[in-house]
C-alpha cells in the first residue's frame, strides 16, 4: 500500500519513535500485537523479528542519498544492499556454520 505522508498522519495518531535501539522497536511491536493495535515501524530485510510478529510491508518511495537524514522525517524505503549477492538463505547458512556454538546454546 502506498499512501501519501499527509494521508497517513490523517489517519493514525501519529507518535514518532526514535529510539537508537532495536530493542525498543521491537517491543513497541510486541507491545501493539499484545494489545492489538497498529503501529507502523522501519525494518530492515531479512530481520528474525519477521517470524515472531506478522508484519506487513507498506512500499515507501525507493531510497535517494539524504532522504533518511532527519530521523522524524524519513520519506524513504531503506536503501537496498547487495549480500555479497548471497540469497538470505545462504547469508544463514554460512552464519549457521560459523556460529554452531550460539545455535547450539539458542537450539538446546
Amino acid at each position: 500500500m502506498s499512501l501519501p505522508r499527509k494521508a497517513w498522519s490523517a489517519l493514525l495518531d501519529q507518535r514518532t519513535f526514535t529510539g537508537r535501539r532495536r530493542g525498543g522497536l521491537i517491543q513497541a511491536f510486541r507491545d501493539a500485537e499484545r494489545n492489538k493495535r497498529w503501529v507502523i515501524g522501519y525494518f530492515y530485510e531479512p530481520q528474525w523479528f519477521f517470524s515472531e510478529v506478522p508484519l506487513a510491508h507498506v512500499k515507501l518511495p525507493q531510497h535517494t542519498a539524504g532522504c533518511d537524514a532527519e530521523p522524524a522525517k524519513v520519506a524513504c524505503d531503506y536503501p537496498v544492499f547487495d549480500l555479497d549477492k548471497m540469497t538470505p538463505e545462504a547469508a544463514a547458512k554460512k552464519w549457521i556454520e560459523a556460529n554452531p556454538d550460539k545455535v547450539e546454546a539458542w537450539l538446546g
